[in-house]
């Protein structure tokens, strides 16, 4: 066993999520198949919001990352944000990631900075990158022909309900020949 995970932490879709997120998921399908493969589609499953990427972490970590994100988030409340449309970066007509969006919201940006400070002092090389949450439902390696935009079309402003954001997890990435495998080792409740 390695001494060095990699770790991100996250919020979990809803089953609810899931099944409204399963028609673009399937069309999505349908266009790697079109154009021959160059679309890695994760399981239904696996889609998340990362609030932040930890990367190759000393495991020992672990449980100090629990107890201070155990005080930072504590008194944090659960609330919902709306889920509308896809996109893709950089663009839409060069895709690298696909996402669904998440409507603005500052309760969200809120939860994000809990999770910064509360990994702020321990010996982690955080990704500053300003937050643009997102729910990455597939990343691109090539394409051939416009298939992709043209599954996507249908759901570019698509309402697929709301991302209940009751719980925060520390997961494990485990990357594997037929995908990752996320384990979680920590979740905080929210209020």
């Amino acid at each position: 066993m390695s001494d060095t995970w990699r770790l991100f932490i996250a919020i979990g879709l809803s089953p609810e999520l899931h099944q409204r997120l399963l028609p673009l998921r399937e069309a999505l399908v349908t266009a790697r198949e079109r154009q021959g493969g160059g679309l890695s589609i994760p399981p239904l499953a696996n889609l998340h919001l990362t609030l932040q990427f930890l990367g190759d972490t000393p495991a020992s970590l672990v449980p100090v990352i629990d107890r201070h994100l155990n005080l930072a988030l504590s008194g944090c409340a659960a609330f919902t944000v709306p889920v509308r449309g896809v996109g893709a970066f950089p663009q839409l007509n060069r895709p690298r990631i696909i996402w669904a969006g998440l409507s603005s919201s500052e309760k969200l940006t809120s939860l994000h900075r809990h999770v910064i400070d509360g990994l702020d002092g321990l010996p982690l090389r955080l990704d500053r990158k300003p937050f643009k949450p997102h729910l990455t439902l597939a990343r691109v390696k090539q394409t051939h022909g416009h298939h992709i935009q043209d599954a996507l079309k249908p759901y570019l402003s698509e309402d697929f309900g709301v991302l209940k954001v009751e719980s925060v997890r520390l997961y494990r990435s485990e990357l594997h020949q037929s995908g990752a495998v996320y384990t979680p080792l920590a979740t905080w409740r929210l209020e």
